[in-house]
């Protein structure tokens, strides 16, 4: 689904300063921590509940309550260090199983070199030719099943980038003028429940 923003429409509002010397802009700091906020409650949470195994760190990181202040931010920062780690660590055992599927894939297609080798020195011999070159079932089968894998990939992934694209609109309209004193709640992610055909 794409969005689209009227930008001419827009119009941003100027700040109030603490000091008119200081120039800090109280609505940029508040800015700031809704994107903050953002990231660590609504972002990172919709990533992490694309792994099972980490969906107890989406559960605490959306759980949070609201990014205020620096101390908010350093204390989301920790969880999310944290859920980064063991993100990274899903992601290598991710990479494993993919580099064991790619020798499989390899083996398969060695197997099929096999199977097409097999069907030229068969040739001569006629019937042994055609059940050799019928092996090539098995390669249309795995190209089957890759495409399956990939569209199958691509329906997980749609609700969680609806959800992102329709909470980024969201966040982007509360920034042209946001509160001074607290951000607005993010919108929570869809569960599994509601995601499932």
């Amino acid at each position: 689904m794409t969005h689209h923003i009227d930008l001419t429409a827009i119009t941003l509002t100027k700040g109030a300063h603490h000091r008119r010397e200081d120039g800090t802009c109280l609505l940029d700091t508040a800015r700031v921590y809704l994107a903050v906020d953002w990231l660590v409650r609504v972002y990172a949470p919709a990533c992490l509940r694309l792994v099972p195994a980490l969906a107890g760190d989406a559960d605490v990181l959306s759980g949070l309550g609201p990014v205020r202040s620096p101390g908010d931010a350093v204390a989301a920062g920790e969880l999310a260090r944290g859920a980064a780690s063991r993100a990274a660590a899903a992601m290598d055992a991710a990479m494993a199983a993919r580099a064991a599927a790619r020798a499989a894939w390899d083996a398969m297609a060695a197997a099929m070199d096999a199977a097409l080798a097999a069907r030229d020195a068969a040739r001569a011999a006629g019937a042994a030719a055609r059940a050799a070159w019928d092996a090539r079932a098995a390669w249309y089968a795995a190209m089957a099943a890759r495409a399956a894998a990939w569209d199958a990939a691509r329906g997980e992934l749609a609700p969680t980038v609806t959800h992102l694209q329709d909470s980024a609109i969201s966040l982007y309209h509360a920034m042209i003028q946001p509160p001074v004193d607290a951000p607005p709640e993010p919108e929570p992610a869809p569960t599994d429940t509601e995601t499932a055909p």
